[in-house]
């Protein structure tokens, strides 16, 4: 895709080249991020507001290509992906209809964000440093495939936060995802997603 260097798309580059290249956003800058975005997505003649859209948009945005991924329509499964950027999961939660998402409070809380995310995603909330919140996912996520034989999805990152997988030490990996798969008998998908960049 040849891209138009809109305004829009210089102010998202220089966004980008403000978190180093690395995609990363706090709670306050995830709001101007995705504003931003959203009018870039715009600009090349996509409503974000619609979700096959919005899919489109940024598959072709970031030249997003999937690998070996099997028919998502058709089983299920646990994607435990390393987590590179902020955008991994706002990529992988368009890839079917229903992919519940485990996600930090920070976005769940964002009134702002959480208003644009709930259009298009599951969004489940968790607080990575409580011992409770982790059972009540666990509680969650069973209920979540075993009330419905529907084909759906469930997405958790195993580092619990944005890290370089390089660097990782076995202690820092989560063990919610097998955990699931053991209690709900569903397949965990293993995805490694590259450092996200405009070409």
């Amino acid at each position: 895709m040849e891209r138009k260097h809109t305004e829009h798309l210089n102010q998202f580059e220089a966004f980008i080249a403000e978190t180093g290249g690395t995609y990363v956003f706090d709670d306050n800058t995830s709001v101007k991020g995705i504003a931003v975005l959203l009018d870039v997505i715009r600009d090349m003649g996509f409503d974000p507001m619609k979700t096959e859209e919005l899919k489109k948009a940024m598959m072709q945005l970031f030249q997003i290509e999937l690998v070996n991924m099997p028919d998502l329509q058709k089983e299920r499964y646990i994607f435990a992906p390393n987590h590179v950027s902020d955008l991994d999961a706002l990529i992988l939660g368009l890839l079917h209809p229903h992919i519940r998402i485990v996600s930090k409070t920070g976005w769940i809380d964002n009134e702002t964000v959480k208003q644009f995310l709930d259009i298009h995603y599951d969004l489940c909330g968790i607080d990575r440093a409580s011992l409770q919140s982790l059972r009540d996912l666990l509680t969650e996520s069973i209920k979540y495939f075993n009330d419905s034989n529907e084909t759906r999805h469930f997405l958790v990152f195993s580092q619990g936060t944005i890290s370089d997988f390089n660097h990782n030490a076995p202690e820092r990996i989560y063990t919610i995802a097998q955990k699931i798969s053991e209690k709900t008998n569903t397949p965990i998908l293993t995805v490694f997603i590259e450092q996200p960049y405009l070409y």
